[in-house]
């Protein structure tokens, strides 16, 4: 969380703005994506380089705008962090888990994960949770392209804001989860998913 109430980039190219550090500097001449392992792949028409933009600031918060942002792995072999947070959540520790991705369920569709808690030692199925993950969305997104082309041309941006709007996602961003046969937002966990 960085206290900013403004409209501005919170991490261009899988870093937050304030780091200047040789990694963080190398990935954006290069624009990569460290949560990809690969070159950025989200375009704008105005840049002539990968869009490179993350995450935003916006009324204090820091929100989610690729969806590659929730790929960042936790501490599970190719297990992204947010999935990590949501089964602690939900089920106190990550014990007894198995996570299944692009599951297809018949009459209903596919859905992003699902988390399964498992009785110990059995393949009785304990609980589950169904993940699905959406990035939030902006309109007037050229403001915020300019925000982008600033920094990268080395223009401090601490005290600026873009005047972006929300799209249509606004308060349904991050994980949402099917758990017990509730819905339940999981945005708040966005905030221990390595995004601040």
């Amino acid at each position: 969380m960085t206290g900013h109430s403004g409209n501005r980039p919170a991490e261009i190219f899988g870093y937050p703005l304030n780091n200047q550090g040789e990694a963080a500097q190398e990935v954006r001449r290069r624009h990569w994506c460290p949560l990809m392992q690969n070159a950025c792949d989200k375009k704008s028409r105005l840049l002539d380089i990968p869009f490179g933009a993350c995450s935003v600031e916006h009324g204090g918060g820091i929100r989610a705008i690729c969806p590659h942002r929730f790929d960042e792995r936790g501490n599970l072999e190719g297990v992204p962090m947010v999935l990590e947070n949501i089964a602690r959540h939900y089920f106190g520790d990550l014990n007894n888990t198995v996570i299944f991705s692009e599951l297809s369920i018949p009459k209903v569709g596919r859905i992003d994960y699902v988390i399964i808690r498992h009785k110990p030692m059995t393949r009785e199925v304990d609980d589950f949770i169904a993940v699905e993950i959406q990035s939030d969305s902006t309109t007037d997104t050229g403001k915020l392209v300019g925000g982008v082309r600033e920094f990268l041309q080395g223009i401090d941006l601490s005290d600026k804001s873009y005047g972006f709007k929300w799209g249509k996602f606004t308060g349904r961003c991050g994980a949402a989860g099917l758990c017990r046969t509730r819905m339940h937002s999981c945005e708040s966990l966005m905030l221990n998913c390595g995004l601040c």
